[in-house]
């Protein structure tokens, strides 16, 4: 039987997830600290340890994926601890939105997501609640849930959570910053008009993502900032905004009461 500790932060996107993975979790001590595995190698490397006198931390990346893989780690691995990230439906998929514009891809928003479908994520896909229901109800360690906007307004109480919960501290080494540079709407705006012309999403190839995708992505936003701006505007309105805040209202309400910070 395995008797070590075994922790899974199921990311998920636009929630701090690139800081906790690159700028928390290696600082933790006594915790072996995996990240960038398909899960299911994960899986089969956790059941196949004995116990190593180490708290075990997986982080992985989920978004659509979230709900197939708790039903995988409920059945394969029931034990382990869950931590688990959320940030307000409506602020979560504007800025999901503006990630995809970044990457190049040539998309409205009202084909990226609207209340009746979309062309990526569907109404359903933010109904965060059934998702925590079913990790209380299927994981038998339990998990903590964390709200975002708390590791923006008090990120050493929201780590020491997270510390608290896998019963660990931290090496004091934390850089308390975004990882990743948010652009202004007038340089996504120019990014989204050239990615109609000039072909930029990612790619598995490696050496096309270096020597291609990257330059071409890094070098229209850089370009954008002295542009004129595009006179029309690629994002929802605040019209928009509220009325999405309101469709998952309640579903977003059930999220604060179980919220450990």
């Amino acid at each position: 039987m395995n008797f070590t500790e075994i922790f899974l932060h199921l990311g998920i996107g636009k929630t701090g997830t690139k800081f906790l993975q690159y700028d928390f979790f290696p600082f933790l001590k006594n915790t072996i600290y995996i990240h960038r595995w398909r899960i299911e190698k994960t899986i089969g490397f956790l059941k196949s340890i004995q116990n190593v006198g180490k708290k075990i931390l997986y982080s992985g990346e989920y978004d659509i994926e979230l709900d197939k893989i708790i039903t995988l780690l409920s059945k394969e691995l029931p034990y382990a601890g869950i931590i688990l990230v959320f940030r307000r439906q409506d602020e979560w998929i504007l800025s999901q939105y503006k990630r995809f514009v970044k990457n190049g891809y040539h998309i409205s928003f009202q084909d990226f997501f609207n209340l009746k479908d979309g062309f990526y994520y569907k109404p359903k896909d933010l109904f965060f609640y059934p998702k925590i229901e079913k990790i209380i109800n299927y994981m038998k360690k339990g998990a903590i849930f964390l709200n975002y906007e708390s590791l923006r307004k008090r990120p050493k109480d929201f780590l020491k959570k997270i510390s608290d919960y896998i019963g660990t501290d931290w090496f004091n080494m934390i850089r308390y910053k975004e990882r990743h540079k948010s652009y202004s709407e007038k340089q996504l705006k120019f990014s989204y008009v050239a990615s109609r012309f000039i072909k930029y999403t990612p790619s598995e190839n490696t050496l096309r993502r270096i020597l291609f995708i990257l330059p071409i992505r890094y070098s229209l936003l850089y370009i954008g900032k002295f542009m004129p701006e595009i006179p029309y505007n690629i994002f929802p309105t605040e019209k928009e905004l509220l009325e999405i805040r309101n469709y998952y209202r309640d579903d977003w309400e059930k999220c604060l009461s179980v919220f450990s910070i």
